[in-house]
């Protein structure tokens, strides 16, 4: 019986893996990485807008409901909601499109180190290996 062995990952491994993805991109990865990380701000910001929404509404519930004085205010967050909606969606096509011609440029570039490797290997390694 052949017993499947626990794979797990070797942070040395990882960290070398890193440091070679850094070194094929050194620029565009920390690019991709700040654009990910104002992407997801950007994504919690409406949550704060709509609360604010529904203190304004609830202030004019309560101080008797009078929409044309409501409005501006009501108006004022639905447009810059709007704002960050579409600023979020700009970012997020740019990170996408990048984060394509990373991984596309990365596995290139990996499959020519390892058919550089291979090359230089002599014809018994094939003959002995699988």
């Amino acid at each position: 019986m052949n017993e499947k062995r626990k794979r797990s990952v070797n942070p040395k491994n990882l960290l070398r893996l890193i440091r070679l993805l850094f070194s094929f991109y050194p620029r565009l990865l920390p690019f991709i990485l700040f654009l990910v990380i104002v992407n997801a701000v950007l994504g919690s910001l409406p949550a704060v807008f709509q609360q604010n929404v529904i203190a304004v509404l609830e202030q004019a519930w309560s101080g008797g409901w009078d929409w044309e004085t409501t409005r501006p205010q009501v108006l004022h967050f639905v447009f810059i909601l709007g704002g960050i909606y579409i600023f979020n969606l700009a970012i997020s096509l740019l990170y996408n499109q990048l984060l394509a011609v990373f991984t596309q440029g990365s596995l290139d570039k990996f499959r020519t180190m390892m058919f550089e490797h291979m090359e230089s290997l002599p014809i018994r390694y094939f003959d002995t290996h699988k």
